[in-house]
């Protein structure tokens, strides 16, 4: 709920064991400086060897939201070896913050959907089969390089919070102080530094970030009172289709004293570490990964490669040769196939991947084949619509899945699987949305994550659908007769124009509109939009004679007949055609019935019409 740059923020879960409020907090924005007060998640810095926490208190912190210099920001990848198709749930303690499906293969965790922040995640990967194993890493997600002229600050207290699974949150024991600074000392060099306070514990972190064409790398350390120490060593190098990226932590924990359940920095201190390389081999480009994990006292140990090349592109026809595999902790496997895909105009498209995949002593065959295509819905216009089917050992599925394309957020999926335990029937319904309320109303828009968003009312006669534009990018649609919501990142001045969709003629407001947006406003844009029809005719004077060179009045634009009374002009209505003839008196064309005339495609072509005068007919 925002007015202006103050708002009261909230963030809740709901789930079958109740209700669970996280945060509840009043902030502002200052002329570069931010404000917050209430219940709230604490925000590290680029350091980030202490974990976040919940606290009942205050933070003040400089900002540069609203400049456009903003420097670079990494986040910890987290790497993923799937043997075969999975879900991949994300924790944050009991808080579920992302969930979706894999392929089988060695990949990234899309962590878009993640909030900033420095906390220890967990993944619960579940195949067909229903076996769920997990994995617990730290993550951060942070680190901009402030501005030259404009070292960074922050400084946050207050009481320690617990109990946020359910319900309102609890003070626990033992209060929280943490402040910390970060400088740009030269174009591509800053240097951070942190200060905590928690409990009987304090802790000194100091780090430097430097950024340059191609490669980037980040060090930092940490100490606390009680000789517990922690590194971070991250980064990463590309040049010439070759790339590398690692990331490498370790906290010790030489303390017995925290008492059970007590908030501690270095949380049991772990090892954990990552690397990337990916290089070009014989047209292609071969990818390795590897991950390590030592936490209390527990080993875990993957590693994985996969290669993509060409082997055939024509007439929208593409064959790739795929290799992946993995050798892990409990998984170790090797697949190689063929993957096929065929491609047309107007989104049509269909995939076969033929493989086989060894595991152990065995060699298995594997099929999956996709077909694509759009087609219009009742209700949800334009939808893709995908039919698909696949076979391994484990899992046997056919099944169709429905994405509407205006609703970014959203499909349908419905179908059969097979696996070795059981068979069934499955669907699955996805969808994400907002709700603005403002001077317009309730309205429900496109789940857009952005804490700004723009309402697009467009007015008139005409019946369809409409492109958002910020410059010439296309950020949503809009339907006329409705308020549509388009969310869009604040402290951002934009220029929003809508552009209609389809082949039929229409009049509207072309003139970009500018708006800028604070966290929680909302801003309402309003445009006019009218089906034109073109009308061709011949305008008679009461003599019989063709009225030569008199304007219309009343028509889109300018309108006009030539020296023979011809003209063809855009219309939104059906009233008569007015004319200002060239001694300044008005006359009037009525137009027969739309019926009467041949009219195609928003075309009317007249016969000759006398133009009546509006004064002999008062």
């Amino acid at each position: 709920v925002a007015h202006k740059q103050a708002r009261v923020r909230s963030r809740y879960g709901l789930t079958d064991s109740g209700a669970a409020l996280y945060e509840l907090a009043w902030q502002k924005d200052g002329l570069d400086v931010e404000y917050e007060v209430g219940s709230f998640r604490t925000r590290s810095s680029n350091l980030s060897f202490a974990s976040d926490v919940d606290v009942l208190g205050f933070r003040v912190a400089s900002s540069p939201k609203a400049r456009t210099d903003l420097g670079h920001a990494l986040g910890t990848p987290v790497l993923l070896f799937l043997a075969e198709r999975s879900r991949v749930d994300v924790y944050r303690g009991n808080e579920l913050l992302d969930s979706r499906f894999y392929p089988a293969g060695n990949q990234q965790l899309d962590t878009s959907n993640l909030p900033d922040g420095a906390y220890d995640i967990t993944l619960y990967f579940e195949d067909a089969g229903g076996n769920v194993r997990t994995q617990t890493q730290f993550f951060v997600r942070s680190g901009q390089m402030p501005p030259m002229d404009e070292p960074q600050y922050y400084v946050e207290g207050g009481t320690l919070l617990e109990n946020l699974e359910r319900g309102v949150p609890e003070l626990a024991p033992g209060g929280w102080l943490r402040g910390g600074s970060s400088h740009r000392l030269r174009e591509n060099l800053s240097w951070d530094n942190e200060a905590l306070f928690a409990n009987r514990q304090m802790a000194l972190q100091s780090g430097l970030f430097w950024l340059q064409p191609g490669w980037h790398l980040y060090s930092g350390a940490m100490l606390t009172n009680d000789s517990n120490a922690g590194i971070i060593l991250r980064g990463g190098w590309q040049r010439d289709g070759i790339y590398t990226s690692f990331d490498l932590r370790h906290v010790s924990d030489n303390n017995d004293e925290v008492a059970l359940g007590e908030y501690s920095i270095t949380r049991g201190g772990y090892t954990q570490a990552t690397a990337n390389i990916g290089f070009p081999v014989r047209g292609g480009q071969l990818y390795l990964r590897g991950r390590f994990n030592n936490r209390y006292g527990v080993e875990e140990k993957d590693f994985g490669f996969s290669y993509l090349g060409n082997l055939l592109s024509r007439s929208g026809m593409t064959a790739d040769l795929v290799i992946d595999g993995g050798v892990g902790d409990e998984d170790n496997w090797i697949r190689a196939g063929i993957s096929i895909r065929w491609q047309r105009q107007r989104g049509r498209s269909a995939t076969l991947h033929p493989r086989l995949r060894t595991e152990g002593s065995g060699v298995d065959p594997e099929l999956s084949g996709r077909w694509q295509s759009p087609r219009e819905v009742w209700g949800l216009g334009d939808v893709t619509q995908a039919l698909y089917a696949e076979h391994t050992e484990q899992r046997s599925a056919v099944g169709a899945r429905y994405t509407p394309r205006e609703l970014r957020h959203a499909d349908f999926e419905v179908g059969y699987q097979r696996s070795r335990l059981q068979s069934d029937l499955f669907y699955a319904v996805n969808n994400r949305f907002s709700m603005v309320n403002s001077r317009e109303g309730t309205t429900f828009g496109d789940g857009g994550s952005s804490a700004g968003a723009v309402i697009v009312k467009i007015n008139g006669n005409f019946n369809g659908r409409f492109a958002v534009l910020v410059g010439n990018r296309v950020v949503g649609h809009a339907w006329v007769g409705r308020p549509n919501v388009i969310s869009l990142r604040p402290y951002e001045r934009y220029d929003v124009r809508v552009k209609p969709l389809g082949d039929r003629i229409v009049g509207y407001d072309q003139a970009p509109q500018q708006v800028t947006l604070y966290p929680g406003n909302v801003q309402t844009l309003e445009f006019s939009a009218n089906e034109l029809t073109v009308v061709i005719g011949q305008a008679l004077a009461e003599d019989g004679t063709p009225l030569a060179r008199a304007r219309f009045s009343n028509v889109e634009g300018y309108g006009a007949t030539d020296e023979l009374g011809w003209f063809q002009v855009e219309m939104a209505h059906d009233e008569p055609l007015q004319l200002q003839r060239g001694d300044g008196g008005m006359c009037e064309l009525s137009l027969p019935p739309a019926d009467r005339v041949r009219n195609q495609d928003g075309l009317r072509v007249l016969e000759p019409l006398p133009c009546r005068p509006i004064q002999a007919q008062r």
